[in-house]
């Protein structure tokens, strides 16, 4: 299963494109991924920050750019609907399934496999989301 986890902001997210379980831990594993472009929050338009991740802006670029991927799901936290809808309705052109994680769990998932209360780390919490769908039980994911 090939899945995105997206951590949004107001006009743009991160992307993280995860296609397996780690074979390492995740905590192995996220340290195993080399760091962003410094100051990628400012950077215009869309790039690619590493292997696994991307800053897309709002726009029909980046949603083919999420097409080019070929991923099954999406998988975000509810953070404010507006900023989440751009991704939502992108996934939903796309016929990706859509699962919503809650910040309980995403935070008890930071804490729990990654030995961080830090959300803003990074890539913020979107490796820790993609990585999430794999380590929790169905009935931890509401689809939509």
């Amino acid at each position: 299963m090939r899945i995105l986890g997206i951590d949004v902001s107001r006009n743009w997210a991160i992307v993280v494109l995860l296609c397996e379980f780690p074979t390492v831990s995740p905590l192995q594993y996220s340290k195993s991924i080399k760091e962003p472009i410094k100051g990628y929050p400012r950077i215009k338009g869309n790039v690619q920050l590493n292997e696994i991740a991307y800053k897309l802006e709002c726009s029909a670029e980046a949603i083919e750019i999420i097409k080019s991927l070929d991923a099954d799901a999406i998988i975000l936290e509810p953070t404010g609907y507006w900023y989440a809808s751009f991704w939502v309705n992108c996934a939903k052109k796309l016929g990706l399934d859509i699962y919503w994680i809650s910040h309980q769990q995403t935070k008890i998932n930071r804490q729990h496999y990654f030995k961080t209360k830090n959300k803003d780390d990074y890539l913020g919490s979107a490796e820790k989301v993609a990585q999430g769908i794999m380590l929790l039980s169905a009935n931890n994911l509401s689809p939509k």
